[in-house]
């Protein structure tokens, strides 16, 4: 199978290779876990991965129907991040990345790693920007649970070393009470 890269010949490619190109590229973006997507120049959305569907909740069609879905879906408290990236970072040169959180259709809170990069046609011209969104709202609560775990350990452990000077039931008493 014979994959383009930029400012390849392709004259040697057969209707077969491209098939088969076209069939991988499409494997890989629309079975993979990360919601993807490209704007054109001008903020046009051209394409979302089915990822879409499964972190919102929300179908492309909906989205299709309604293509301020993707703001809408991101967190009121964020929403101003949100916009604010694509207004001003939208045809810089370099890749951005920031977490948010959405809210899905069912209005479940979850939080997305975004990241995304200018995209540039054969010219050099700017083309959109392509980006991905992945779920990472377990790594989240998980760290939450770890901090708090910590937190707990830590007020254990002041305990313990309040307790080890403890000189009599009444101070044990108090340790206990005022912690």
């Amino acid at each position: 199978m014979k994959t383009p890269g930029k400012n390849e010949d392709m004259s040697e490619t057969t209707p077969h290779d491209m098939y088969d190109n076209m069939w991988l590229f499409k494997t890989i973006v629309e079975h993979g876990s990360d919601w993807t997507f490209w704007l054109d120049s001008d903020g046009t959305l051209k394409y979302v991965s089915p990822a879409f569907e499964r972190i919102t909740g929300f179908s492309l069609k909906a989205l299709k129907n309604n293509s301020r879905l993707l703001v809408e879906v991101i967190h009121p408290d964020d929403r101003c991040k949100w916009e604010t990236h694509l207004k001003h970072h939208f045809k810089d040169e370099e890749a951005y990345q920031a977490e948010y959180r959405i809210i899905t259709k069912e209005g479940n809170t979850r939080w997305i790693r975004h990241e995304c990069q200018p995209v540039y046609d054969e010219n050099g011209h700017f083309s959109g920007r392509r980006g991905s969104n992945r779920d990472i709202t377990e790594q989240k609560e998980n760290k939450e649970k770890f901090k708090a775990q910590m937190r707990q350990t830590e007020l254990l452990q002041h305990t313990v070393e309040k307790l080890s000077r403890a000189q009599s039931l009444n101070d044990v008493y108090d340790i206990a009470v005022q912690g």
